[in-house]
């Protein structure tokens, strides 16, 4: 009996990186038209997208990562209106946790804009930590 690890259950740890989900709109060029995304995981090897239109394995697209800026991708997989893509060029570890850094603090900080005041006028019953370290330690 063969047993496919890639095919298992237990896949999942066979990752070779760290992930962190991350909420960012960007966009990615597939041949010569942009197409607007979302990128809900993130290492330092790769991403998952959300919102993704006809989109083939193999092909290669254009992905608008923020602070790094533009960067060669394979898709890898498809499923629904996800896609994972590999990026041509690892993203340095450092510009990966300031990626995820920057999407949290940006996260945090649309939540307490939104919900600061209530439609009736009373003061919302958002969470509001006092750090940045407090904000990051909930997850979301």
């Amino acid at each position: 009996m063969s047993f496919h690890f890639s095919t298992s259950r237990f896949r999942d740890k066979a990752r070779r990186s760290t992930r962190a989900r991350i909420l960012h709109t960007t966009r990615y060029k597939r041949r010569w038209i942009w197409r607007k995304a979302t990128i809900v995981d993130l290492s330092p090897e790769g991403a998952k997208l959300f919102g993704t239109l006809r989109l083939k394995v193999g092909e290669t697209v254009v992905l608008e990562l923020p602070l790094v800026g533009r960067r060669c991708a394979t898709i890898k997989w498809i499923s629904g209106c996800h896609a994972g893509c590999q990026f041509s060029e690892p993203i340095d570890l450092v510009m990966f946790d300031a990626i995820v850094l920057n999407s949290r603090t940006r996260h945090m900080r649309a939540i307490s804009r939104t919900s600061s005041v209530g439609s009736n006028g009373a003061a919302g019953s958002i969470f509001r930590p006092r750090s940045i370290e407090a904000a990051l330690d909930i997850g979301f």
